[in-house]
């Protein structure tokens, strides 16, 4: 089940817009297998970015944060195919960005999702007992010893 869908990129850039962006000539018909692939590979990244951590593909309701990942990179997506000879518009390259960004959060436990619990494959939490004073010798100390003259 993928995370948003063309009625929810429709909502997000607009009818003509959207249409445009997936290959339509005259902005009127909008190539729903274009859109597809988008949505499907925005949900790839998702999917390979929360794995470990959260059981994935998400299925029944779909977290509202999941959601908006998939239209802004669905829609980056987009973008990146209709402006692949010029360069993208600034807002759509820093959402991408920031659409990553918030991915790695997510990843890294930072942010949470709710309704959700870390998937069963998740990784451990690392746990150290050491610190920058647990050193014997110093940084000097050991470049005396270097091989490099």
């Amino acid at each position: 089940m993928p995370y948003s869908n063309e009625n929810d990129l429709y909502l997000e850039v607009g009818f003509i817009e959207l249409n445009r962006l997936s290959g339509s000539p005259d902005d009127q018909v909008l190539d729903i297998a274009r859109v597809d692939h988008a949505v499907a590979m925005a949900d790839a990244v998702i999917d390979g970015f929360l794995f470990g951590r959260y059981d994935v593909p998400f299925t029944g309701t779909i977290e509202p944060l999941i959601k908006k990942l998939s239209i802004d990179l669905a829609a980056a997506n987009l973008f990146e195919y209709q402006y692949s000879k010029t360069g993208m518009p600034n807002t759509v390259v820093w959402r991408r960005i920031n659409a990553l960004r918030l991915l790695k959060d997510i990843q890294e436990g930072k942010v949470v999702l709710k309704g959700h619990s870390p998937g069963t494959n998740s990784p451990p939490p690392i746990i150290s007992n050491k610190t920058s004073s647990d050193k014997y010798f110093s940084d000097d100390l050991m470049n005396r010893f270097s091989d490099k003259p």
